[in-house]
């Protein structure tokens, strides 16, 4: 257990730095180009990662779940990899195909041509990552390192280059330069550990059939995560996907925590259920549960109250008309920790990547319909009320296959505590209105008091075990740290 703690310990460093820098720089980035190329930038990004995720053909999760049942047979584990790097490779240059048809036919659409060949660069540099070998073989250190240097390079680069809004082509430049980094040191690393390519009998076939339902999930899934923000482009213009996707960037950037969690327990909840330790899986999962209400419920519940001060402090004026999509879209933490649950922790190491496929295309479904009929009456607005819909649909029905699976137990009395502790944002962010009038003061000063008020209250009060075990697990972290650098 302690050295899954230690896994987590980095990812979540890794998510701080993947949270903080976004925050530092955005505000910067929002007031030099504006929401107009802004909206291009992201128009064209969200196209590219429809066919990211169709090139990947499920092997992400799919990969990370076989590398971690093989890492003890490395005869296995070379010829896994090598299988799926080959796949890989394949659907990689099928999806630049599918992608350059697209602009061809719609070439209006696409008179950027710096974007347009950044868009391919980043298809091919983002498909063919490696990150699910790492991930399988739980090596969060070299990730959270690797991600931290990355970063660290890019937001410098950004001050330095972008000054101008003319420089938004430099900018996704930048974007897309960091992840051809990342895909060059995770293949390296790869190349050490495995030598894929190497084996020269592949078995490719004995993949296909589960990664056909991948295929197909991965595809219904990025309809209703990217082609939003596409359909909004088409029926209302790039201004109205600036106004969207920015406050989406926010939600998704608290999801990083989330997502963690559910990175770190894939692996090893995929071996404890293939090595028959049910108990101890579903153990973790309860936890894991504990754990998202935990955070997202009062992350949810500041963003909603706060969504003003958000958005004009890290979008400025120009970004107004995003603080009611912001709202609107405060409600997701909670959503899509859920389905990260459902998903990834439950359903994904069960092998029951039908269902996880059939929920996903519910959402798909609802997500187009919704938004071809809401976004041409309420732009941003109907794209916001599109994704809420879509992510919650998802949810739910995953959900109730999940519990099928495993007992889930969720306590009433955490959920209570929680949802109380939060009403006490309501008179924080009051006062702090009333003290202050600049934004950023009213954020800081309610963002800081709110988190203390709920942690502590939560200690004293509700005694919740989580938080008080989310603590020792940080002090004893440090205490670690403090000891190895002494040493």
């Amino acid at each position: 257990m302690s050295s899954l703690k230690s896994k987590l310990l980095y990812q979540l460093t890794v998510s701080f730095f993947y949270c903080a820098i976004p925050v530092i720089v955005f505000p910067y980035i929002s007031r030099v180009l504006g929401p107009g190329n802004i909206g291009k930038v992201n128009f064209i990004d969200y196209i590219s990662q429809f066919f990211i995720l169709f090139a990947s053909f499920g092997i992400p999760f799919y990969g990370a779940r076989e590398v971690a049942k093989a890492r003890n047979n490395k005869e296995n584990l070379v010829s896994i990899t090598s299988e799926l790097l080959v796949i890989h490779i394949i659907f990689t240059v099928i999806s630049l195909l599918l992608f350059g048809s697209l602009i061809f036919l719609k070439h209006s659409q696409f008179n950027d041509r710096t974007l347009v060949i950044l868009a391919m660069i980043n298809l091919i540099t983002s498909s063919v990552g490696l990150e699910w070998f790492i991930v399988g073989l739980e090596n969060f250190k070299f990730l959270a390192r690797r991600s931290f240097i990355v970063k660290i390079a890019t937001t410098v680069s950004i001050f330095i280059f972008i000054r101008r809004s003319s420089d938004y082509t430099t900018y996704y430049a930048i974007l897309v330069g960091g992840n051809f980094i990342l895909l060059l040191i995770d293949a390296s690393y790869a190349l050490a550990k495995a030598r894929p390519l190497l084996n020269k009998e592949l078995k490719i076939k004995r993949h296909l059939k589960s990664l056909s339902v991948f295929l197909l999930t991965a595809v219904t899934l990025s309809v209703y995560n990217f082609f939003d923000a596409t359909i909004l482009g088409f029926l209302a213009g790039t201004l109205a996907v600036g106004f969207y996707t920015t406050p989406l960037k926010i939600i998704r950037l608290s999801q990083n925590f989330i997502h963690d969690l559910s990175g770190v327990l894939l692996p090893r909840v995929s071996y404890l259920i293939d090595t028959g330790n049910k108990i101890e899986a579903q153990q973790l999962l309860n936890k894991s549960l504990q754990y998202v209400l935990t955070i997202t419920l009062p992350l949810s519940f500041f963003i909603f109250l706060c969504s003003k001060e958000i958005i004009l402090v890290l979008g400025g004026q120009k970004f107004f008309n995003s603080i009611d999509v912001l709202k609107m879209l405060s409600i997701l933490p909670l959503i899509m920790g859920l389905g990260n649950i459902f998903f990834i922790q439950v359903l994904l190491p069960f092998h029951k990547e039908k269902i996880i496929f059939f929920g996903v295309l519910v959402g798909c479904v609802v997500s187009i319909t919704s938004n071809i009929v809401l976004c041409p009456l309420y732009a941003e607005q109907g794209a916001a009320i599109s994704c809420i819909a879509a992510e919650s649909v998802v949810t739910l029905f995953l959900g109730w296959h999940a519990t099928k699976q495993i007992e889930l137990l969720v306590d009433l009395k955490l959920l209570a505590a929680i949802v109380v502790n939060c009403l006490l944002f309501i008179p924080i962010i009051f006062f702090a209105r009333k003290i202050s009038g600049a934004n950023l003061s009213v954020l800081l000063g309610s963002g800081v008091t709110s988190f203390l008020t709920y942690v502590l209250v939560q200690l004293l009060i509700f005694k919740n075990q989580t938080i008080a075990e989310m603590i020792r697990f940080f002090k004893d972290s440090l205490k670690k740290k403090s000891i190895s650098a002494r040493a």
